[in-house]
């Protein structure tokens, strides 16, 4: 065994129903096989010996080969992400993940998850109402989304202001911030906005946000936590006054940026992204290379919001229609530009104008009704490939 030779890095366990997500950095060394072995309540103890063919993997946990003391294997293979299944919700599982070179193998890196029945939210099933990039009177950063879903104890949802192919094609920028917010002790309704308070210049922990809910601060309520998932190279969630934010859910962020691979932005996220916001546009007139510089994410079109046309759009609000809709007439209404306003100084965004997203808090009234697929609606215009051309705003495939 040869420790941190050919050891991953950038090791991530991400919860699901009954299953947890892993994902890593494969190392930049010769190697034959990544091998992932799972232990239900404890760490991993086995040690693997020989050119693996003695191991059987299977991503059913209890499937595979047992090593011993009930440690399973449930990977194997040269990827860098799979997903392990059939664990228990509410029970801790660890997973060595080791790396063979022959018969030589590594000391294996651990991550610990615990499965939960969590909210698994879809594209339109959330969006940003509003965004302030630099508010004076609380010093500090904001936005505020609303799920239309309820967000279930346990729920993570992921957020960057990293520009997507920022500067490579098909990768996240590296340098600024990723963070994963939870939702712990209680569900929280669908339709409750919820604001996002940067207090600090670059955000990475609990100590550096407020979150408030109802105009109470619920994350010092215990019933959020906020952890950096791009730990190596990130600066921490930071907005800048053309930045654009990116969510998403059931994913890893993985930083190819090692010491042996300078190049920056050449970042991944394994899960699903889900709504992407924007004062500049996509890319909209920043440089390639510069911090607010992001291409639209692939079929996201309908599932986005662009305010690039309204004056001061480094703070904005949706101000437009509050009366019951289904979600997807919501989401039609907050795409409309003209249902947005720009404010030319904070007193203005915080105390002239309603809604007051941080003090008050607003809960949208949504009607029941979902979306058929296949539907054309034609409000858009009269393109087969235009999504807002479809009632669930998803062109449809050969399916």
């Amino acid at each position: 065994h040869t420790a941190d030779l050919f050891n991953v890095t950038n090791e991530n366990a991400t919860r699901g129903n009954a299953e947890v997500d892993l994902s890593w950095t494969n190392s930049m060394t010769c190697y034959d096989e990544v091998m992932v072995v799972a232990h239900e309540a404890g760490s991993v103890t086995s040690v693997p010996a020989g050119d693996g063919t003695a191991y059987t993997a299977d991503a059913a946990f209890g499937a595979g080969t047992n090593m011993g003391s009930n440690d399973y294997v449930v990977y194997k293979g040269t990827t860098n992400s799979f997903t392990t299944t059939a664990l228990t919700n509410g029970i801790n599982y660890c997973f060595k993940i080791f790396v063979r070179n022959g018969t030589e193998w590594s000391d294996g890196v651990e991550v610990c998850e615990t499965p939960m029945d969590i909210t698994i939210i879809e594209p339109g099933d959330l969006m940003i109402m509003a965004v302030n990039t630099n508010n004076t009177l609380i010093s500090g950063e904001e936005f505020t989304f609303v799920c239309f879903q309820d967000i279930k104890a346990g729920t993570p949802i992921d957020f960057t202001d990293n520009g997507y192919e920022r500067q490579y094609d098909n990768e996240w920028g590296t340098t600024e911030g990723t963070i994963r917010l939870t939702r712990l002790n209680t569900d929280l309704p669908a339709g409750t906005s919820v604001t996002v308070v940067m207090n600090a210049a670059n955000g990475t922990t609990d100590a550096h946000f407020d979150i408030y809910v109802g105009g109470v601060d619920d994350l010092a309520a215990g019933n959020w936590s906020i952890t950096e998932l791009n730990t190596t190279n990130g600066s921490g969630f930071n907005l800048n006054s053309e930045d654009d934010i990116w969510i998403m859910q059931n994913g890893s962020w993985i930083e190819n940026t090692t010491a042996s691979n300078p190049a920056y932005h050449d970042d991944e996220y394994t899960g699903n992204v889900l709504y992407g916001w924007t004062a500049t546009g996509w890319p909209g007139s920043d440089a390639p290379g510069s911090p607010a510089y992001s291409n639209l994410y692939p079929y996201t079109n309908c599932f986005i919001t662009n305010v690039s046309g309204l004056l001061n759009n480094s703070k904005v609000k949706y101000t437009g229609p509050t009366t019951s809709a289904n979600k997807y007439e919501w989401i039609a209404r907050v795409n409309d530009e003209s249902n947005w306003t720009g404010y030319s100084d904070d007193a203005a965004y915080d105390d002239g104008a309603t809604p007051q997203y941080r003090q008050t808090g607003i809960n949208l009234l949504i009607n029941a009704g979902a979306a058929v697929e296949g539907i054309w609606t034609g409000v858009q215009n009269t393109d087969w490939f235009d999504c807002g051309n479809w009632q669930s705003l998803t062109v449809p495939d050969e399916t």
